[in-house]
């Protein structure tokens, strides 16, 4: 971990803070970027994981969607719901989109189009990145789809 991650995470912290979420954030020192390093050091199955991934469409918009971290998304339903071709944007294209690294952005506190998969608001809390790579978020699906605004509906790969 270094000094930087801590600013990545401090805005999440705030937003759980000033909302009186039931949440929190967990600091680990595994890099958490992809899905199953994610899952060992936050000592959770892939199934309570949440992948937030961006996506651009046609018209240089960004969508974020959020799937369960054992599901791939389905980018045709994600199409239908945009309304348009979409493509899972570039490390560098998140980074400049979000201000957060692939393997750190967070599901919650980013002003753009949130579709989550339904099949998160089955589970009781599930697990995400805080902002950085190496800091993960406790949190309700409730409480995540209400911050983020976010719509809910079936885009992922059954």
């Amino acid at each position: 971990m270094n000094l930087k991650d801590n600013f990545l995470v401090e805005d999440v912290e705030e937003l759980i803070k000033s909302k009186h979420l039931d949440a929190e954030i967990i600091w680990h020192e595994q890099y958490g970027q992809k899905t199953e390093d994610a899952a060992e050091a936050l000592g959770v199955d892939k199934s309570s994981l949440v992948k937030s991934l961006i996506f651009i469409d046609e018209g240089g918009c960004p969508l974020m969607v959020i799937v369960t971290g054992n599901r791939r998304v389905d980018t045709k339903k994600v199409q239908k719901l945009a309304g348009s071709k979409v493509r899972i944007a570039n490390a560098d294209e998140v980074l400049k989109l979000t201000k957060h690294p692939v393997g750190g952005v967070p599901p919650i506190g980013l002003k753009i189009r949130t579709l989550v998969d339904n099949e998160l608001m089955q589970k009781d809390f599930v697990y995400s990145s805080a902002g950085s790579p190496h800091a993960g978020l406790k949190i309700h699906p409730k409480d995540l789809v209400k911050i983020s605004k976010a719509e809910v509906c079936d885009v992922a790969e059954r």
